[in-house]
């Protein structure tokens, strides 16, 4: 799981998690992967979205491109 800051309209800013299953895993519902994750974390580090992609979006390094997860925590681009 990766979360990325989303500026939430008049609300400041709030976290949003991207979840990659892992081949042939059945992925729990986003209510148990919120729980679960609540459960292991402090409030304020629970991401109020938790979104599914088939992959993370890669910079050439392969490291996560934080830029685009952003972009799509904001709205501002699609990732499948």
């Amino acid at each position: 799981m990766i979360t990325a800051s989303q500026e939430a309209r008049g609300e400041g800013d709030r976290l949003v998690a991207f979840v990659v299953p892992a081949a042939g895993a059945e992925l729990p519902s986003i209510s148990q992967m919120r729980r679960a994750v609540a459960a292991r974390t402090a409030e304020h580090m629970t991401p109020g979205e938790i979104r599914v992609l088939s992959s993370i979006p890669r910079l050439a390094g392969h490291k996560p491109d934080l830029v685009r997860l952003r972009q799509a925590a904001n709205g501002e681009i699609e990732l499948a």
